[in-house]
């Protein structure tokens, strides 16, 4: 039987995360959320965003990133993170063609923001 690895490392909630990002993140894919406040997004070369209502956006293994607070000094962020040959063969590619820019707008944070707060539970609680 073939089986395909897929590990969540770590996951984690910030009510008021005021970190500077700026890194490859070479080792592991995450996916992360704001959920209020404010930042400042940027990947690679491209022109940098500011986001002030709730996102959705994802870091690959390959990108630059580069994000901080925003006017607000502060975001709620929310993320995990994981690995192995799973995430490499299926998650970027299934991440860039449902947001392209790396981040999306979120509709119905409430409901983002309670999946989010189960999976770091439960990546948090595993044995």
């Amino acid at each position: 039987m073939h089986s395909i690895a897929f590990h969540f490392l770590d996951g984690q909630s910030y009510p008021r995360c005021t970190a500077q990002v700026d890194a490859v993140f070479g080792d592991y894919y995450a996916v992360q959320f704001m959920g209020s406040g404010s930042m400042d997004f940027r990947r690679n070369a491209s022109a940098s965003v500011r986001w002030n209502t709730p996102t959705f956006f994802w870091t690959d293994r390959v990108t630059r990133y580069r994000y901080g607070p925003g006017p607000t000094c502060s975001w709620a962020h929310n993320w995990v993170t994981f690995a192995g040959e799973t995430a490499d063969q299926y998650y970027a590619p299934l991440l860039r063609a449902l947001a392209p820019k790396g981040y999306l707008p979120v509709p119905d944070p409430e409901e983002i923001g309670g999946a989010f707060s189960a999976l770091i539970r439960a990546v948090r609680c595993r044995p």
